[in-house]
């Protein structure tokens, strides 16, 4: 187990959800 990867991956997550989010802010 890396989490050197594991919080890579997170981050990566985090980040589409805040460009997920502000697009869906958006669109309302």
């Amino acid at each position: 187990m890396e989490s050197k990867e594991m919080k890579m991956g997170e981050e990566m997550k985090l980040e589409v959800d805040l460009r997920f989010n502000g697009r869906k802010m958006m669109l309302l």
